[in-house]
Formats: C-alpha cells, sequence, structure tokens
C-alpha cells in the first residue's frame, strides 16, 4: 500500500514539473501585434504580449480570448503598440543639446559649437563647448586672431594690427616706428642708453623682430629685449684650433697661441696663420753647458748630465747645477773609514790615513792598512822602534833609553794621538833630567847612564853613598887674604872679613850711613838737597856705583803755596831722582839681581819640564827630587817677591818724581819688571805641578802599589846601576 502511494506521487510530481516547463512563446507568438514581445507569466500555461521599450499599448485594445495554442488561456494580449515621444520630456536631454525622436527611442544632438560625450551614469549625452580655435589654425583669415565663444568663436585683428575704420580690414602697425618716431621709442630700445642698446628692430606683419648684431644672442622680452653677449667659447661656436685658447668678449671672440705655440706674425689666431709648435730651444731657455734642450709638441724640456740637477728660475729659463753625492749620501763611498770629495758633476772617493781602499762593484770600501808592513818604523843600525799596527794608524815605540817618537825621520805619520812628524830614535841624556842621588854625577850612557860621585868634591862610603869633602877642614880650600873659609855641599865659600869687601876682599874700609838730608837749594819748588857718607877704618871704600855724595830732588808737594805735579802724602817717603844717572845709580843692584835670576828659573823650569815620571819606583830617588823642586820653588817663589817689591818701588817712584824725563825712563823700567814678575808666577805654577806630580808618585810608592812594582825597581836598579 505504502509503495504504491509512492509511485503515484511520483508520477504527480513529474506532471506537474514537465507542464510548467513548457515556453508558451515561440517565434509566432505576438507577431500580430506590431512593435510588441512575448513574455512569459507566473500563470502556468499563459504568456503576455508585452510592447516594446519605446512603445505603449494604445488604451482600450486590450481582449482576452483564447487565440493562442492549444487549450491555454491567453492574458493581456494589446492589440496595438504606439511610439512614445521621449522629446516631449525637456529635461531629457542635457544642456547644449537639441533631442530627436525616433521609433522607441530618441536622440540627443549638441548644437552647432559643441561637442557631447555618454555619460556613464544616466545615458544621457553631455556637451560641451568646442575651441574652434584650436582645431582650426586658419579658421580666421591673416592678419586677424580667432577668439573662442561658447558655442563659436569669432575673428578680431591680431597684435600689430589695428581695425581701418574705414574699411574694416585689419592691418599692420608699424611697432618700429610709432607715431613716426624711431629713436628710444621702438619696442626694442626700452629706453636704455645708446652705449648698451645694440638692438636693431625689424617690423613684421602683425609684430616685429628685435634683432641683435653678430656676437650676440637674440634679444628676449623678459631681457627687455636687450642684446645679451654670446659666448662663443662655452657654447664652442668658434673656430679656434686646438692649439689655440678660445677668449671671449662682448660680442665677439679670439684665439690667443697655448703656451709652446705662436703665430707667424706672433698675434691672434687666424684661418691664414694658425698657431703652431714654437721650437723654445732656440731661444737657449737651457742655460747650462752641462744641460741639453729636447723641444717637443707645444713644449719642450731640459735634459742635464749626469751628476746634475736641473733648476727652474723664474723667467723660466732653467739651469743644471752640481748634485753634492756627499751632501745627499748617494755616493757609495765609505763613510766610516774615508770620505766623501764632492766634484763638479761626480764625486770621488778617499780613504782616511791608515787606510786602504777596497773597491767592489757596487761600493768604495776602505780597509785598515798594515803600516808595520807597508811603512815600518825607525831602523838604524844601533837602535830598532817597536811597531804596533792599530785601526787606521799605527805607533812606533822607541826602546828605553832613547828619545823620540820612533817614526822615520822627515816623514809625517798618524798615530793614534793624531799626525807626528818622525824623529826617529835618539839617546836619551837622562843626566839631564837628574836622575842621580845629590852629590852624584851623572854620565850619559847609549841607551842608559851612569851615576857616580865627583871625586874632586866627594868620596863613596861603604853604602856606596856619595859624601861631601870638607875643604876647609882638610886645608885644601884657596881663599885670598882677609876671607874666612866656609865649607858648603861639593865645595866652599870665601867669606871676607869684617870691614873687607871686594871679590878678593881688597877693600879695607866700609861706608857710614847716610847722613840727614839737608836743606832745600831753594825756599820751595825745584830746589836740590844732598846727602852725604864717609869711609870707616881704612881709606879704600868701593866707590861704584855711588861715592861720597848723592843728590835728590827737593820735596816739593810740602810747599803749600807752589802747584806740583805730585802731591801724595805717600811721596813724603819716596826718593826723588834729580837725573837718569841718580836713577841708574839707584835701581842697579836691583835689576842685575832680577836679571841674573831670570835665566836661573828658566832653567829651573826646564830641568823638571824634562823629569820623567814613569812607572818604576825609586824612593830615594824620588825623595832626593822632592827636596831638589822644593828647594828650587822656594827660589822662585824669592824671585817671584822679588820682582813684586821692585814693581811696587817703581810705581811709587814714578808717581812721585814731577821730571818727565825721568817718569818716561822709569816707564820702561816698570814694563820690563811686569814682564819678569808674569814670568815669574807663571814658572812658579808649572813647577809647582810637576812637584804634585812627584808627592802623588811618592805616595803611590809608599802604598799598596809599591810592592807590584818592587821587582821592577830591583831589576831596573840592577839595569842602570
Amino acid at each position: 500500500m505504502v509503495y504504491c502511494k509512492t509511485i503515484v506521487w511520483l508520477v504527480c510530481i513529474w506532471f506537474i514539473s514537465d507542464t510548467y516547463s513548457i515556453d508558451f512563446c515561440s517565434s509566432t507568438a505576438c507577431a500580430n501585434v506590431a512593435d510588441s514581445k512575448c513574455n512569459s507569466t507566473s500563470t502556468p500555461g499563459t504568456y503576455e504580449c508585452q510592447c516594446k521599450p519605446g512603445y505603449y499599448a494604445l488604451p482600450g485594445t486590450w481582449v482576452n480570448d483564447n487565440t493562442s495554442v492549444i487549450n491555454y488561456e491567453t492574458l493581456k494580449f494589446p492589440r496595438q503598440c504606439q511610439d512614445i515621444n521621449e522629446c516631449e520630456d525637456s529635461s531629457i536631454c542635457a544642456e547644449n543639446s537639441d533631442c530627436s525622436n525616433t521609433d522607441g527611442s530618441y536622440e540627443c544632438i549638441c548644437k552647432n559649437g559643441f561637442v557631447g560625450d555618454y555619460a556613464v551614469s544616466d545615458n544621457r549625452r553631455r556637451c560641451y563647448d568646442v575651441n574652434e580655435c584650436a582645431q582650426r589654425a586658419s579658421v580666421c583669415p591673416t592678419q586677424t586672431v580667432c577668439v573662442n565663444t561658447f558655442g563659436s568663436y569669432k575673428c578680431i585683428c591680431g597684435g600689430g594690427n589695428q581695425t581701418n575704420p574705414t574699411t574694416g580690414v585689419c592691418e599692420d602697425v608699424n611697432e618700429c616706428v610709432p607715431n613716426g618716431v624711431t629713436i628710444f621709442n621702438n619696442p626694442c630700445d626700452r629706453q636704455l642708453p645708446v652705449t648698451l642698446n645694440f638692438t636693431t628692430c625689424i617690423n613684421t606683419i602683425g609684430s616685429f623682430q628685435c634683432v641683435c648684431p653678430d656676437g650676440y644672442l637674440a634679444p628676449r622680452p623678459e631681457d627687455f629685449y636687450t642684446c645679451r653677449d654670446l659666448d662663443e667659447c662655452s657654447m664652442n661656436q668658434n673656430n679656434c684650433s686646438v692649439n689655440s685658447i678660445c677668449n671671449n668678449f662682448s660680442g665677439g671672440f679670439n684665439c690667443t697661441c697655448k703656451s709652446g705655440y705662436s703665430t707667424s706674425s706672433g698675434g691672434v689666431e687666424t684661418l691664414s696663420d694658425p698657431c703652431t709648435d714654437t721650437n723654445e730651444c732656440a731661444k737657449n731657455l737651457c742655460l747650462s753647458p752641462h744641460c741639453s734642450c729636447v723641444n717637443t709638441v707645444g713644449s719642450y724640456f731640459c735634459i742635464c748630465d749626469n751628476g746634475y740637477n736641473l733648476l727652474t728660475f723664474l723667467n723660466g729659463s732653467y739651469t743644471c747645477v752640481d748634485i753634492d753625492e756627499c751632501y745627499t749620501g748617494t755616493s757609495d763611498c765609505d763613510l766610516d773609514n774615508g770620505n766623501c770629495i764632492n766634484l763638479d758633476g761626480f764625486f770621488d772617493c778617499r780613504c782616511n790615513p791608515g787606510y786602504v781602499a777596497n773597491i767592489t762593484e757596487h761600493h768604495y770600501g776602505c780597509l785598515d792598512e798594515n803600516e808595520c808592513i807597508t811603512i815600518g818604523c825607525y831602523n838604524s843600525t844601533s837602535v830598532s822602534a817597536t811597531c804596533f799596527n792599530e785601526v787606521g794608524c799605527f805607533t812606533c815605540t822607541c826602546p828605553r833609553g832613547y828619545t823620540g817618537n820612533g817614526y822615520m825621520l822627515g816623514t809625517q805619520y798618524l798615530s793614534a794621538k793624531g799626525p807626528v812628524n818622525g824623529t826617529g830614535c835618539i839617546d836619551l841624556d837622562e843626566c839631564l833630567q837628574s836622575p842621580c842621588a845629590p852629590n852624584e854625577n851623572c854620565t850619559n850612557t847609549i841607551g842608559s847612564y851612569n851615576c857616580f860621585c865627583d871625586p874632586q868634591f866627594f868620596i863613596t862610603t861603604e853604602y856606596n853613598e856619595c859624601q861631601d869633602i870638607d875643604e876647609c877642614a882638610l886645608g885644601i880650600a884657596t881663599c885670598p887674604k882677609h876671607s874666612t873659609c866656609q865649607n858648603k855641599n861639593g865645595g866652599y865659600t870665601c867669606v871676607c872679613d869684617r870691614f873687607y869687601s871686594g871679590p878678593q876682599c881688597e877693600f879695607d874700609g866700609y861706608w857710614s850711613e847716610w847722613r840727614s838730608i839737608g836743606n832745600c837749594s831753594v825756599p820751595c819748588g825745584s830746589g836740590v838737597i844732598q846727602q852725604g857718607r864717609s869711609c870707616l877704618l881704612g881709606s879704600n871704600c868701593n866707590t861704584y856705583p855711588v861715592g861720597y855724595n848723592r843728590t835728590r830732588i827737593c820735596n816739593t808737594e810740602l810747599c803749600s803755596n807752589v802747584y806740583s805735579l805730585v802731591k801724595s802724602c805717600r811721596c813724603e817717603n819716596v826718593t826723588r831722582f834729580l837725573n837718569n844717572t841718580e836713577l841708574q845709580e839707584y835701581s842697579y843692584q836691583d835689576n842685575v839681581e832680577v836679571d841674573k835670576n831670570k835665566q836661573a828659573i828658566v832653567d829651573i823650569f826646564n830641568k823638571w819640564a824634562a823629569y820623567p815620571i814613569d812607572g818604576v819606583c825609586f824612593i830615594n830617588k824620588l825623595n832626593n827630587s822632592l827636596t831638589a823642586i822644593t828647594n828650587d820653588i822656594a827660589f822662585v817663589e824669592n824671585y817671584a817677591s822679588l820682582s813684586v817689591d821692585l814693581k811696587t818701588r817703581l810705581a811709587d817712584i814714578i808717581h812721585c818724581n814731577a821730571n818727565m824725563g825721568i817718569r818716561t825712563s822709569l816707564m820702561a823700567a816698570y814694563r820690563q819688571i811686569q814682564e819678569k814678575k808674569i814670568l815669574g808666577f807663571s814658572l812658579l805654577n808649572e813647577i809647582r805641578l810637576k812637584r804634585d806630580d812627584l808627592s802623588k808618585k811618592m805616595n803611590y810608592c809608599l802604598s799598596s802599589g809599591f810592592l807590584s812594582t818592587l821587582w821592577s825597581s830591583v831589576t831596573a836598579t840592577f839595569r842602570y846601576s
């Protein structure tokens, strides 16, 4: 039962769906109604004929009869469709357009002077103004200007033209001659000064043209039609060659030759006279004989010979100067053991003395020369010097007992202490250095010396010492009558007895003291006074240099009413002299004493200057030498003191003597004494230094150093005894 109901239900559904799927609008449906179309309806089995868009059904023409296909009811079936006139709606078209009705529709047409397009929003055409002036260039006749208007256009006289009031035709206006005036009234001059107004006005149909001279840019209104210079150089509008430089100026340009180029005329470049290379070498710009000129295109250069550098002058010329390879350090010389000598264009290497050249491909070296092989030292039949080669020099040493530097005679050598002249080896006279003990005589031998007692004055004790012989005690002295023998070390002296004097004690009298000075020969001024003395005991007194009387100048400064050359308190006890004779008598003894001792102190200095202080310790010898040099120093000190005293006395006498002749003589003597005083103190200082050296040596020998040199002293004693 259920199965049968299901089948009935399915069949019913099929029937109904098939019925609804039938399309009643065939190609012939509604064919009898013009301008209509068939539309299916929602009622099953029906359709309708509907007027097409743009049409409407006439009222009262509707029927409802069954004239369509089988048994189906026809609904809304119009008999007639009438065209709708859309143009009756005044707003149906856009502004500036006209509506034109068509069957079933309408059309919007833009009015003349307008053009339209379809608006997307409302499917209506919109019309816009047509710019006839832009669409057609020749829309207006010549000398007129097209002016667009809304929906049309008009032609008017253009700039530079004016309407003829009679004919109405556009005629050209001559802007260059406004009102018949040509100066400072045309549009090209702009009231500029004449010096700046290069522009020429040329009238054209409907306009004008401002023309500039050649060399200027075309004028522009924004520049007030002034002529702007045309820079032919920067705009590459010139005909200058590659050998020249373009120079712009107002209204033109010229071409000047580059450095190293010139024209035949010497001026600017032209097409007929171009810039060509200058041969600078013909101008002798390379001045040095060591300098060569090479011409190049547009230039030149100078080449120096080897050993020279190029130097440029302010005027552009060149020269070559010597390169000091020694100063720049570019030489290959051995500067440690040699030197570099700069020469013109090159240099020379030389080795220092004591070195020989060792030349390689890239270096001039200097090696130490072994002068002991190549030169050698002094060599004779009696003595040969010892040679020691050192770096850069050599040393020659004479054997002990010889003096000299040991180098060959007559030639200069380089020693470790510097250049020396060869003196060979000469026997040293050691006796000149007083090497013997006191009371000994020295005898020089070749290479050595001997010390012995003088047999005339000394005897040798059992201790090998020299002892003084007392000639006075032994009665072997020879003294004159009226004298007494006095023994001294190494001799004796004969001393005259009292009241006797002279070299042989031959004068038996002696002088009394000078008596008081007498009165001046004149009360005051340049008078003289005398002093006297007498020979006592006997009648034989030595009258030289002053006898019984002596004369002096009066003490003039004691005269209060006389102006004197000498007015010093220190002059009251100073001797005055009347003449040079008295001056000589007064200073004779002191001068003789100073002159005699002068040579003595020089001999003392020479003796100690040559005294050697070697490394051997002779205690007795050093002790004797210290004693002797101390005595010599005392003698020299006495000499120096005497010269100071005499110098002081002479200074007082010079000061206190009014006699200019006396003063002049004394000044010469004063200078001599001054020189002797300086000599005395100079030699005294040197001898004191030698004494200090001897003292240091003695201290050394008495210290621990003596033990280390004792053996040397012993062997030396046997060697030279």
